[in-house]
């Protein structure tokens, strides 16, 4: 059973407190340099059956790899390469052909409501991102903890010593 609600807020004093800042994995914004794994899917063409348009299929084939090497330069990708996120090379590769199916002309809502399942499940939306625990910083940040606004106890004053000056002041 997944998680409910929204995602955490990396950013928020709860979030500090419960430790969930610790793991975060920090992305370059720059992407990701090394190369991408080979295609895990079977070819469209040799999935055909007699009656598909082979040349078709040899062209959406030829934008599955387009794509496939694009997602490789992201932020992401950078997890993507870590052994402890290589379970996610095969839904990488299923969200590379929904991206090309939802480009099509006869793509229907069900296409792109698949898409957007993938998206969410790889890191490539900002909810996606957060319940992965990971965070895209600029190349030049450095390497330390968001910076939370953390209100200390002592910002407050005590309730019991203002019910006491009341109490003082009824007398």
């Amino acid at each position: 059973m997944g998680m409910r609600g929204p995602a955490p807020d990396l950013f928020s004093g709860r979030s500090e407190r419960n430790g969930r800042t610790a793991g975060i994995i920090r992305l370059p914004a720059r992407g990701c340099r090394k190369r991408a794994p080979k295609y895990p899917l079977t070819p469209l063409v040799q999935l055909a059956g007699e009656q598909d348009d082979v040349e078709s299929l040899r062209a959406l084939d030829v934008r599955e790899h387009e794509v496939w090497r694009e997602l490789w330069k992201l932020p992401q990708a950078v997890a993507w390469h870590m052994p402890e996120y290589a379970y996610l090379v095969q839904t990488v590769a299923m969200y590379t052909r929904a991206v090309v199916r939802a480009e099509q002309s006869f793509a229907n809502a069900a296409d792109r409501t698949v898409l957007l399942r993938y998206a969410d499940m790889i890191g490539m939306t900002p909810n996606g991102l957060a319940r992965l625990g990971w965070l895209i910083v600029e190349d030049d940040e450095p390497n330390t903890k968001p910076q939370l606004h953390v209100v200390t106890p002592s910002a407050y004053t005590d309730p019991r010593d203002e019910w006491e000056a009341m109490e003082e002041d009824d007398m």
